[in-house]
């Protein structure tokens, strides 16, 4: 029997390491370039692009090392552009229009760089499986466009100080998560219009912008599959004809929730929430809600 067990720990251990060697094949089997003004592969990102042919099977990471990369980007399917860290590496756009764009694309990835002073930050038409981390998008028009876009996740940026809003989602998915939105102006934080199934906006801090969080409309979907709205610290928040149920649960919300009617539509159910500034408008459900002070927020 205990040479059954030294077996099996022999065995389950040449498995372990046969996974961990195979991880690093794949790794390893992924094309890498590296952008750079001197001492790259390629001293424009664009250049790098222009270059290469990723597919599923053979994806690429582009390595962009510290500087300032004045062009617009035209992002391609099975491609994680890396900057060297968003303190130190940025993209504008020459002329005013998108620094990045993700149009149409599938399995991408931004991460590690300042957008700046651009029309838009990142542009994501009709993409899929997209990932923006760790960015700093600030300064430009919109900071990240999302228009039909599915499967996109924007985790750890800090979007500010852009001029029409910070985040926009018309007709797509995203899940929106621990993220610092600030400073952005006219629409202001995150602008949805008709969100579709499976959006997450959760964890963020959401402050001083021209309005924090507004729902103009959500696509008709399945309770199941609701936007949810949870755990951001937000200056307001505002459901315009929500045309599905919307949870808003567990955030502290300083400007109120204002709440227009859905017609026939699930009213929003809006629970255990901090709320400052009151609940008002036509049509809600829940409870559990409380002022910084601890009174108890009605939910008309």
């Amino acid at each position: 029997m205990r040479y059954l067990k030294i077996s099996r720990i022999v065995v389950t251990a040449f498995w372990a390491l046969a996974g961990v060697f195979a991880t690093q094949a794949c790794l390893a089997a992924a094309g890498r370039v590296v952008v750079a003004a001197s001492g790259g592969d390629y001293t424009t990102i664009s250049a790098a692009l222009n270059a290469i042919n990723p597919s599923a099977s053979n994806p690429y990471e582009i390595e962009v090392l510290p500087g300032t990369y004045v062009e617009n980007v035209t992002l391609k399917s099975y491609v994680h552009l890396k900057g060297a860290g968003r303190e130190v590496t940025f993209i504008q756009s020459p002329n005013g229009n998108t620094a990045v764009n993700c149009n149409g694309i599938t399995n991408v990835a931004i991460s590690g760089f300042s957008l700046a002073n651009s029309g838009e930050g990142i542009s994501i038409a009709y993409g899929t499986n997209v990932t923006i981390a760790n960015n700093i998008i600030s300064g430009n028009g919109t900071g990240i466009m999302n228009y039909y876009g599915s499967a996109v996740e924007i985790t750890n940026n800090i979007i500010s100080n852009n001029s029409f809003v910070g985040l926009r989602l018309a007709y797509a998915q995203a899940a929106i998560k621990n993220n610092t939105i600030t400073g952005n102006t006219y629409h202001g934080g995150i602008w949805v219009s008709y969100a579709s199934a499976g959006t997450i906006i959760q964890g963020n801090v959401i402050t001083n912008n021209e309005q924090g969080i507004a729902v103009y409309g959500t696509e008709n979907i399945a309770p199941s599959q609701a936007l949810v709205i949870s755990d951001n610290t937000v200056g307001s928040l505002t459901l315009d004809y929500p045309e599905t149920t919307a949870l808003i649960n567990h955030n502290t919300i300083t400007g109120g929730i204002y709440v227009a009617d859905g017609g026939t539509w699930p009213a929003p159910v809006i629970n255990l929430n901090t709320v400052d500034g009151g609940i008002s408008g036509t049509r809600a459900v829940g409870g559990g809600n409380y002022n910084s002070a601890g009174s108890a927020v009605v939910v008309p």
